[in-house]
């Protein structure tokens, strides 16, 4: 009865609950834990006060409301990514950075009310893809992993984690002063910022969730073609198997964040809720000719994946197995995503534009009529 007790005044929903890690505000959905020797993750209603005692702890940024209470990148790269990441937020953000205590930087953002995970999720993704660098980004979904906290060691160093200055990256905080400011309130990003940011960088979620919004010439750019099947100007005859082209594949990893040069190459999940840190995922092409996603540790129970069916769970964050009809249409948006047409579709486009120019000849005789 006594423990029963506890744990029901361990999650009572209160601000600022007393949990001890320093410069916590909110109630994590869940966390990691180093304990003997291994990462374990904990839901809420799983962890006390032993677990988050430990040495090294992360948490995840979604709070047991729902909402996302920080936005995250792990950047393993070196500090000019770093820069290129900070660059790329928009103007009024107040980002933090910490050193990992191994190897990286983990870059902060706190919003001054939580925000939805959506929400999150698309501005942390458009904003990594503005800076293009490959990192991994917080929250990744409604069952984001944890990233570890600042002032927590690192298992294998026992290197505390600390935040430095922005500018030079090495400049040390007192990280327990900075913690103290953000439990109450100071380091924080006016939401509008972020909210601003989305608008003007990516279309409604309503009419498209792509959380990768990136103009299609730059894309066009960075999608390393390899002479697989080369296709003059982007053009697809009608009849093709889009199924088939490397190039759709590649594309479809690099819009997810993955720098993949060729097909079997090895790289991390690109599924929603698949957060592993080592790669775990490849495109393979099958006996007929198609390229499958092979997903290796089989999360949500399926092994292999269409195009079209990892397309639409990195759009709207859903892992589901669909009809072909379903799936060959999230295929043909992908093809579109990434600038590939067909011969009908460039004719019709052709013929858009041809009566779009009469309208514009006919636009200043229909004013004087009505005039």
């Amino acid at each position: 009865m006594m423990n029963t007790l506890k744990r029901k005044a361990f999650e009572a929903p209160a601000h600022n609950r007393g949990l001890p890690i320093y410069g916590l505000w909110w109630t994590p959905i869940r966390i990691a834990a180093y304990l003997n020797g291994n990462w374990k993750t904990l839901n809420h209603n799983q962890y006390n006060t032993k677990h988050l005692n430990t040495l090294s702890i992360g948490v995840s940024p979604i709070g047991v409301e729902g909402d996302c209470h920080f936005i995250g990148w792990d950047i393993d790269g070196p500090g000019e990514d770093v820069k290129k990441l900070l660059d790329a937020l928009p103007k009024n953000c107040i980002p933090l950075v910490s050193v990992s205590g191994k190897k990286g930087y983990h870059c902060w953002l706190f919003p001054d009310r939580p925000l939805g995970v959506q929400t999150a999720c698309n501005f942390g993704n458009a904003v990594m893809q503005k800076a293009r660098i490959d990192c991994e980004v917080f929250p990744s979904g409604e069952r984001s992993k944890a990233l570890k906290w600042p002032g927590r060691v690192h298992p294998e160093t026992g290197v505390k984690e600390t935040f430095v200055h922005v500018d030079d990256l090495s400049t040390g905080y007192d990280t327990d002063v900075v913690l103290e400011g953000l439990e109450s309130g100071v380091w924080r990003t006016p939401c509008e910022a972020i909210e601003l940011f989305l608008k003007e960088t990516t279309v409604s979620p309503q009419e498209s969730p792509d959380v990768m919004q990136q103009p299609l010439d730059e894309l066009k750019g960075l999608i390393p073609f390899p002479p697989l099947s080369p296709i003059e100007n982007m053009l697809i005859p009608d009849g093709t198997n889009l199924a088939a082209i490397p190039e759709i594949a590649l594309g479809l990893a690099w819009l997810a964040g993955r720098r993949v040069n060729h097909i079997g190459r090895v790289f991390k999940c690109i599924l929603p809720g698949h957060e592993e840190t080592k790669p775990s995922a490849a495109f393979y092409k099958t006996g007929d000719g198609r390229i499958m996603y092979h997903d290796f540790h089989q999360r949500d129970g399926d092994e292999w994946f269409t195009l079209g069916e990892v397309y639409r769970a990195v759009v709207t964050g859903e892992v589901k197995k669909l009809r072909p009809v379903y799936s060959s249409r999230w295929l043909c948006r992908l093809a579109l995503r990434l600038g590939f047409e067909t011969d009908m579709a460039t004719a019709v486009r052709a013929k858009l534009s041809l009566i779009e120019g009469v309208f514009k000849t006919l636009s200043p005789l229909s004013s004087a009529v009505i005039n």
